[in-house]
C-alpha cells in the first residue's frame, strides 16, 4: 500500500509546535503510516529535534 504525503506545519516557532511535530514524525507509527513534509523554518526544526530528544510526548 502506498503512503500517505502530508505536510506539516510546524505552528508558531516560539512555542511547543516544533518540538511536537518533531517528535510525531519521528515515531514510528507516522512513519509506517505516512511521508510526511515539514512545512517551517529549518533552524528552528534543527533546534526543536536537539531540544525534544529524550522525552516523551
Amino acid at each position: 500500500m502506498k503512503k500517505a504525503l502530508i505536510a506539516v506545519p510546524i505552528g508558531d516557532p516560539a512555542g511547543v509546535g516544533p518540538e511536537i511535530v518533531a517528535k510525531s514524525v519521528a515515531s514510528k507509527e507516522v512513519f509506517d503510516a505516512a511521508n510526511c513534509i515539514i512545512i517551517g523554518d529549518k533552524a528552528i526544526m534543527e533546534n526543536a529535534i536537539t531540544h525534544s530528544q529524550g522525552f516523551e510526548i
